[in-house]
């Protein structure tokens, strides 16, 4: 499992940076294994992550994860149960993994459903998550 946080600063006001930063430290003692941050400030957007590695242990999990045309980032946290049947559908619609990760078929759902993969996971997906794309 993983924490996220993030702000949409929709009124154009600066994004106090210090204080997303200082919500994700506080969740270091529950997920110690990986912190990230990303930002784009003209958007109004920064998401952040803390991580507790379990399926895969390396660096390819850490988040914000980018889409491969580096259009996109997500923070995800918590299981999809049926992630091996997700995996298997976004496959057979050309998406390519190079691990395990529940956060890159999000992703990958995104990139094939566009806005509606919100529908599509709430039909499709038996899950217990929490997720963030900017879109």
């Amino acid at each position: 499992m993983c924490d996220l946080a993030g702000i949409f600063a929709y009124d154009g006001r600066p994004i106090d940076l210090q204080g997303l930063i200082s919500m994700r430290e506080a969740m270091h003692s529950r997920r110690p294994d990986g912190a990230g941050l990303w930002s784009d400030q003209e958007s109004g957007i920064v998401l952040t992550h803390r991580r507790l590695a379990i399926l895969d242990l390396t660096e390819r999990e850490a988040q914000p994860m980018a889409s491969p045309d580096d259009q996109l980032r997500v923070v995800f946290m918590g299981d999809i149960y049926n992630h091996p049947e997700l995996r298997a559908w976004c496959e057979a619609r050309g998406a390519r993994y190079t691990s395990d990760s529940e956060a890159k078929t999000l992703l990958h759902l995104y990139d094939i459903e566009g806005k509606d993969f919100v529908r599509h996971c709430a039909e499709c997906s038996r899950s217990c998550c929490g997720t963030a794309v900017n879109v």
